[in-house]
């Protein structure tokens, strides 16, 4: 039985929101605060458990918001 494109990325998707979360100097409880969701949240998040699309949609957001805002301060350097 072969896994669905759609499970691997979500299963994908843990993984990567710690790793960029770690990248950006973050804790799980800052980037909770940016999203407006909890820490717990955050964490259920990274080990890949079920989750509201709201909640991942909002962490997310933060995650990507606060990686441009690096980007464009490196390329003003």
């Amino acid at each position: 039985m072969s896994v669905s494109l759609k499970t691997e990325r979500e299963s994908a998707l843990g993984p990567w929101v710690r790793n960029l979360r770690i990248y950006l100097e973050l804790t799980q409880k800052e980037i909770a605060g940016l999203a407006r969701v909890t820490p717990e949240e955050v964490s259920l998040l990274e080990s890949n458990k079920p989750l509201s699309r709201d909640t991942k949609s909002r962490i997310l957001k933060e995650l990507c918001n606060k990686r441009v805002r690096n980007w464009e301060i490196l390329s003003n350097c």
